[in-house]
């Protein structure tokens, strides 16, 4: 068995003066008195690598874990905005205390979920993420307020009973004397 040491890498943000200039970097994550650092090794951010020792200062709220799911060969890190099921909806990974796993949220307005391996969850491809880019962030939001206007509520049931059966159930529910 092969160990890969790509599952240890995280993604973050790189912490400079001007958030212009601030880029998404990947690799191993560590800390040095109070300040978190990547190291980013000679495969990372290819324009900056005049710096002998590619290591980065970074924003510690905009760490990313590896999921150690590969999605088309690219690993899945969390809150990575991805177009999963069969008729191409759009969610976001996060961590799930509940069933202490990582779970596809398909909308940001409310907290439903689907697991990675479940029926209706067959990930398609990665688009972004929603920690890192505010316009993933924002392109999500927006799918999610527009599923939110679409939505009509439950269908009405058509349910016929006897006024009879009606009492009964009534009688159930009142106090006993």
């Amino acid at each position: 068995m092969k160990f890969d040491v790509d599952l240890y890498k995280v993604k973050a943000l790189e912490h400079c003066e001007d958030p212009k200039e601030e880029h998404i970097l990947c690799g191993f994550y560590y800390e040095v008195a109070g300040v978190d650092f990547l190291d980013v090794g000679n495969e990372g951010f290819t324009e900056r690598l005049e710096c002998p020792i590619n290591t980065y200062p970074i924003r510690p709220y905009t760490v990313c874990r590896n999921t150690g799911v590969k999605i088309n060969g690219e690993y899945l890190y969390e809150f990575d905005l991805v177009i999963f099921g069969n008729d191409d909806r759009m969610g976001i990974i996060v961590w799930n205390e509940f069933v202490m796993s990582y779970v596809i949220n398909p909308s940001n307005n409310y907290s439903s979920f689907l697991r990675l391996k479940g029926p209706d969850s067959h990930i398609k491809k990665i688009i972004g993420n929603y920690m890192l880019s505010d316009a993933d962030s924002k392109k999500f939001q927006k799918y999610s307020d527009d599923l939110d206007a679409k939505y009509r509520g439950p269908e009405p049931t058509v349910e016929c009973r006897s006024q009879q059966h009606i009492n009964r159930e009534i009688k159930r529910f009142l106090p006993k004397n």
